[in-house]
């Protein structure tokens, strides 16, 4: 006999599966839910700078915003480098790190 139950717990959704040899497996997905402000202003598209993820309308990537920012650079110094930015796109940039990271699994190898 199988069973299966499922809940979300701190934006995952846990699945619990129960096999009738008595063992309980747990599957996480990430449930993912970009926010709509994010969706409207990073666009991931392979005739676009071979695809990697861009502010809308430009060929600004995202990761370019997040390496001056760890660079020390605040949001004003970024916006004078690239007038053509907003505040609104570079928050969208850090929200899409975000959602990237947080669906990073990482699952330990035991050998």
């Amino acid at each position: 006999m199988r069973k299966v139950l499922s809940k979300t717990l701190h934006g995952r959704e846990i699945i619990y599966l129960y096999l009738n040899t008595g063992v309980k497996l747990i599957i996480l997905y990430q449930v993912r839910k970009m926010e709509e402000e994010f969706r409207r202003r990073i666009v991931v598209d392979q005739k676009i700078m071979v695809g990697k993820p861009v502010i809308k309308g430009t060929r600004i990537p995202v990761d370019a915003i997040i390496r001056r920012m760890a660079e020390g650079m605040t949001i004003k110094e970024i916006l004078e480098d690239y007038p053509n930015l907003t505040k609104e796109d570079i928050r969208a940039a850090l929200e899409y790190c975000a959602y990237v990271i947080s669906g990073e699994e990482i699952i330990p190898l035991i050998i």
